[in-house]
């Protein structure tokens, strides 16, 4: 999500005002990309560095908070949760988030799924270079992640982006 850590817009919360907000939510700070502003008539100014005013901030689930999601749920409803949750960490490089994250919840998987979810971790699905952003990137490491089950899903389950939805869909 895009913070700004100097008021841009009338009424606006700031960084601080988010995330204290999200805190509560059990949603942790991975990554911050700031991006910062030069003063006017200083552009030309060796200096690389301006103030920092807004960024894009990247926060995901705490493992508390994963418990919570998926306490009420049937076992191939967590199954999903999880696996949708180590994709994530997959497509941003947290790979050791994604490992903290199999070993808490191994429990949900097969002897060969977690085999196959430690060799996504050894050669991840996305490289750093490719620089991954969005949904359509989350979509892709999800497709792959499925690919390697055994067995795979139903032809009829596929995760699809439209929108502001990320999900999956399954007529059965």
């Amino acid at each position: 999500m895009e913070v700004e850590f100097a008021p841009l817009y009338q009424n606006q919360p700031l960084f601080a005002d988010v995330h204290t907000f999200l805190q509560p939510f059990g949603l942790e700070l991975f990554d911050l990309r700031p991006i910062y502003w030069k003063r006017r008539g200083h552009n030309a100014s060796p200096q690389r560095k301006g103030q920092i005013i807004y960024g894009d901030a990247l926060y995901l689930a705490s493992l508390e908070r994963v418990n919570q999601l998926i306490a009420a749920r049937n076992a191939a409803e967590r199954k999903h949760v999880v696996l949708h949750l180590i994709a994530i960490c997959l497509v941003y490089g947290y790979l050791d988030y994604a490992a903290e994250i199999v070993e808490n919840f191994g429990d949900l998987f097969s002897t060969a799924e977690r085999e196959i979810l430690a060799d996504a971790l050894a050669y991840p699905i996305v490289t750093p270079s490719s620089s991954p952003t969005g949904k359509a990137a989350i979509v892709r490491a999800l497709q792959r992640l499925l690919r390697r089950l055994d067995p795979p899903p139903p032809p009829t389950f596929r995760f699809f982006g439209s929108g502001t939805y990320l999900g999956n869909t399954d007529s059965n």
